[in-house]
Formats: C-alpha cells, sequence, structure tokens
C-alpha cells in the first residue's frame, strides 16, 4: 500500500517546485536583460552600412536631400585616397579633394560624425571650401565607410586617429601647410578632444553640435541599459566612457573656436554648446540658431554661418588673398 505524503512533505515539495520556478524565471530575466544589452551596444556602436544614418529622424528634409546630394556629388569625383593604421590595426582611409591643379597649402579638413561617413559630412561643405581656395580632406573613422574596424569611439578613437592624419598631411604637403578643422557632431568632440595640444598647422576650428562628453550625452538615451553599456564597453574597447570627455580640453584650448549649435537640438543638448563656448579661454565666436536641430544651422542660417567663417579665414588664415 502506497505511503501518502505528509502535510509537510507536500509543502517542501510546493517550495522546490516555486523555487525552480523562480529560478528559471531569473534565467530567463538575465538571459533576456543580457541579449538586450548586447543589442543595444551593437546598435550604439556598432559599424554601419554607408548612407545609414541613426538620427535621420530628427533632421529636417532639407538637410538630409542636402547632405545626400552633397555626398553623391562627391562620389562623381576621383579624390586622391591616403591610408594609414591607426594603433588599435584598423586600415583607415582618407580622401583629399584638390580645389586646383597644384595643392594649395589650406586644408579644410572636414570631420564626420557617428554612423555615417566622409562623404556625407564633406559634401555639406565642400563647395564652400573650394569656392575660397581651400583643398578638402576627409577622412573615414574607424568602423565607418571604408575604413576597418567595427566599433564606433565616441571620440575616443577617432581623436588619436585625426592626430595621426594631421601628422600625415603635415609630412605630405610640407610644413607651411594651414588646417581648418571643421567637424559635425561626434565630429566636433573628436577635434574638441585634442584642441589643446593640437598640431601647429591648425588655424582655427568648428564645432559643429558638439558634446561635452560621452556619458552625459548616452545616459539619458540609455536609461537603464547605461550601466550595462558602459560595462560592456570597458571590456570590449577597453575605455570608460566617462573617459571621453572634452570639458578639460576645451578649457585649456589655446586654438580659436567656432561653436555653432541648434537650440532645438533633440540629439545634443544646446546646453552643452553654451557650457563648451563659456569653458573656452581664448579666441573664439559662436553661432547659436533658434529652432536648429540637429547639425541644421548650416541651413537655418546658411548666410550668418558661412559669413562666420568667413570672418575666421580672414583673422586666422596667414596671408589669405580674397
Amino acid at each position: 500500500m502506497k505511503k501518502k505524503m505528509t502535510r509537510k512533505e507536500k509543502k517542501e515539495i510546493r517550495r522546490k517546485r516555486r523555487n525552480r520556478a523562480l529560478l528559471g524565471t531569473a534565467a530567463v530575466t538575465a538571459v533576456t536583460a543580457g541579449a538586450a544589452a548586447a543589442a543595444a551596444y551593437q546598435f550604439t556602436f556598432g559599424r554601419t552600412k554607408i548612407g545609414h544614418n541613426l538620427s535621420l529622424g530628427t533632421r529636417s528634409d532639407e538637410f538630409n536631400d542636402a547632405r545626400e546630394y552633397g555626398a553623391y556629388k562627391l562620389r562623381e569625383l576621383n579624390p586622391e585616397i591616403y591610408e594609414i593604421d591607426s594603433a588599435r590595426g584598423n586600415r583607415l582611409k582618407g580622401f583629399y579633394y584638390p580645389c586646383s591643379d597644384e595643392p594649395t597649402g589650406k586644408i579644410a579638413f572636414i570631420v564626420h560624425g557617428r554612423h555615417t561617413e566622409h562623404r556625407e559630412a564633406a559634401g555639406l561643405y565642400f563647395e564652400y571650401y573650394h569656392k575660397n581656395g581651400f583643398d578638402v580632406f576627409a577622412c573615414d573613422h574607424t568602423g565607418a565607410g571604408e575604413s576597418t574596424g567595427n566599433l564606433t569611439g565616441f571620440g575616443m578613437y577617432e581623436s588619436e586617429d585625426c592626430l595621426l592624419w594631421l601628422d600625415f598631411l603635415y609630412e605630405r604637403f610640407g610644413e607651411d601647410i594651414q588646417v581648418v578643422l571643421h567637424g559635425f557632431s561626434m565630429g566636433a568632440a573628436t577635434i574638441l578632444k585634442f584642441c589643446d595640444y593640437c598640431h601647429e598647422s591648425v588655424r582655427f576650428i568648428v564645432a559643429d553640435s558638439a558634446y561635452t562628453d560621452a556619458a552625459s550625452l548616452l545616459k539619458p538615451k540609455a536609461g537603464v541599459l547605461y550601466e550595462p553599456l558602459r560595462i560592456l564597453n570597458a571590456l570590449i574597447a577597453g575605455y570608460d566612457l566617462s573617459d571621453m570627455q572634452v570639458i578639460s580640453h576645451v578649457a585649456d584650448c589655446d586654438i580659436p573656436v567656432l561653436f555653432v549649435h541648434g537650440t532645438e537640438d533633440t540629439v545634443v543638448p544646446f546646453e552643452m554648446a553654451e557650457e563648451l563656448y563659456e569653458l573656452h579661454p581664448g579666441e573664439k565666436d559662436c553661432l547659436f540658431v533658434e529652432g536648429a536641430g540637429h547639425v541644421e544651422a548650416m541651413f537655418k542660417a546658411k548666410e550668418e554661418y558661412e559669413a562666420k567663417i568667413d570672418e575666421f579665414i580672414k583673422k586666422y588664415i596667414i596671408d589669405y588673398k580674397w
């Protein structure tokens, strides 16, 4: 005759069943959270295809059309293409668009942002700089365009690589070159990252829609996933997001900077531009455009934008003839 379970034994079995269920739920939750963090990491830091920009929806049709048209026009040209190796072993490509048969000695180095590539940035101001006698140089960052690599560094990798490119330009085109650094979004933060120990050939900087630091930029957007993202990035990329900041560099910068930003920027808060402008101790100017979104100032206030750069060229480019 089968022995009946006691009330105590039944209670113990139910307790074990509940524990197994809780463990299973916890395991599923952990796996789901891990998968979500991994997906978020790839979305935030991973390589994207040429022409695919995650902030398209935050910009006007006017901006998107102009960017695509500018990129299309550059694809029709045959630039001089250079290659260098980054400190991380990535093969990086740079593209030189001369405005005449001989190098002019004046170079507009245009620096693209996150999840885009060099043509989509350089195409925006290519005609302006050529019209004013500047050769245009632009590179594809690591993990972008035609360069190798799979991760975006939010300016950490890119600032190191841009310094290598400046050395390259100095050696390739001579020690008397005059360089304008013009960066957009992450590209602007990238060049501000080394503005306090910049190459002597750099005459001034145009920082359009720069952020103060990667941590402050990402925390509100990532929410509860920020800490897992920060930890993953430290393990995978080898640096902490708090290391990617430009505040201390701008505070020690002695290169003239034109700060540009839209007051309705939903990607990089306008307050960051105000902070950076106030921090810069030397010669500077700003163009803060009412109602402009992310990197839209050039369309909302085209004449004012170009007039500001004109002033910097007249003031800081040696022996420049209009």
